[in-house]
């Protein structure tokens, strides 16, 4: 299983074995704060500094920031979704699992000029999204940021959001609204008098609005004002409803996302696209990996090797080894399981790619008849 700490993870196969801890997707605008907001759920601090006022994150030990934060409000740095195994604020009896979503009116879309290609552009995005929640099976919570908790205002960016929850979670067996917060972001203590008036009244003013124009949202939804950010020098105080968070997401029954409803609009072209791309980022992730995980399975062979040459015929069951191929079938499953099968699959074909491609690809009938072509 994918069970390092703050580590990105971002294969389909990653998510078809992340570890069984609870489970937060962050959904939200461009510029809405979400890389801050895990960051800080993770453990690092963002601290602002009095003389001068411009804001910088404390390393976490040797380990600067996980997430990324965009250098201008209108850039979404996320371009496909991922996970990432957290401590909550840094404590080693609260591990959850974070997953990461690009920014939902990523107004890089718009610098496209074909509005088709910006169109096909999002839907990836979308699908991306969609493949990966299917793959990881639950979910525990959903929390939308909402930036502007001055404004207040159900803008079309957010609107969005929250139509693709309910039409996507429409097959999912239960409520998906029972497992949904808003949240307000920058919400910091510190400046807690610049945005906490008629809090109260914007909240319940936020979920009437959410209702009356979401028709399957019929659940009072809780609303936090989450920050994170503090003074240089001063003692944590991070925002209060970040406890509040948590307990939510410990008591959330899971909901199912094996039967999410496909998204609207995709053909074969951009499901293909949108495969070809998790193929590229698994054998991105084999490029680093495929050695361990090639010594790994030479390390496997050779034991079965050597269970069969050297341990006597009086000792063989206590190495399971017996009569036929089922053991060392069983037995390759295993490690297979144990590796990954995903990790065995691409990192063997980058190897191939890699070594023997170069050397017996121009030999191999496919190959050879489109170079005899060419010559």
């Amino acid at each position: 299983q994918c069970r390092d700490f703050d580590k990105l993870y971002e294969t389909k196969g990653d998510f078809q074995r992340a570890p069984e801890f609870r489970r937060l997707v962050v959904i939200g605008c461009t510029g809405a704060g979400k890389s801050t907001l895990l960051n800080v759920m993770g453990g690092w601090q963002f601290v602002q500094d009095q003389s001068d006022f411009n804001w910088s994150w404390k390393d976490k030990g040797d380990q600067p920031p996980l997430f990324q934060s965009p250098t201008t409000a209108s850039e979404s740095v996320t371009q496909s979704t991922a996970f990432a195994n957290l401590n909550w604020f840094g404590n080693d009896a609260r591990p959850f699992i974070a997953v990461d979503t690009p920014g939902h009116d990523d107004t890089g879309l718009t610098d496209i000029e074909d509005n088709k290609a910006a169109q096909e552009k999002e839907i990836k995005l979308a699908t991306d999204l969609h493949i990966k929640l299917r793959a990881l099976g639950h979910i525990h919570c959903i929390l939308v940021l909402h930036g502007d908790v001055t404004g207040n205002r159900l803008n079309p960016a957010i609107h969005r959001v929250l139509r693709m929850i309910d039409d996507k979670f429409k097959e999912a067996g239960s409520d998906v609204w029972k497992n949904v917060v808003i949240a307000y972001s920058r919400c910091n203590e510190h400046t807690r008098a610049s945005w906490a008036g008629n809090l109260d009244v914007r909240k319940a003013a936020i979920v009437k609005a959410i209702q009356k124009e979401i028709e399957g949202c019929t659940v009072d939804l809780p609303v936090l004002a989450l920050g994170g950010g503090e003074p240089e020098g001063k003692e944590s105080s991070s925002s209060a409803d970040f406890e509040v968070l948590h307990s939510f997401l410990m008591a959330a029954e899971p909901i199912d996302t094996t039967r999410l409803a496909p998204e609207k609009g995709i053909g074969a072209v951009i499901r293909d696209a949108v495969e070809r791309m998790h193929e590229a980022e698994a054998l991105v992730k084999a490029s680093r990996m495929y050695l361990i995980v090639m010594l790994q399975l030479m390390l496997v062979l050779l034991v079965l090797l050597l269970r069969a040459l050297v341990v006597p015929s009086f000792l063989a069951p206590l190495v399971l080894d017996f009569e036929g191929l089922t053991d060392e079938v069983l037995l390759l499953l295993l490690a297979s399981h144990v590796i990954g099968p995903a990790n065995l699959l691409y990192s063997s074909k980058y190897a191939y790619q890699v070594w023997l491609e170069p050397t017996l690809g121009p030999y191999l009938p496919g190959k050879k008849e489109r170079r005899l072509k060419q010559d």
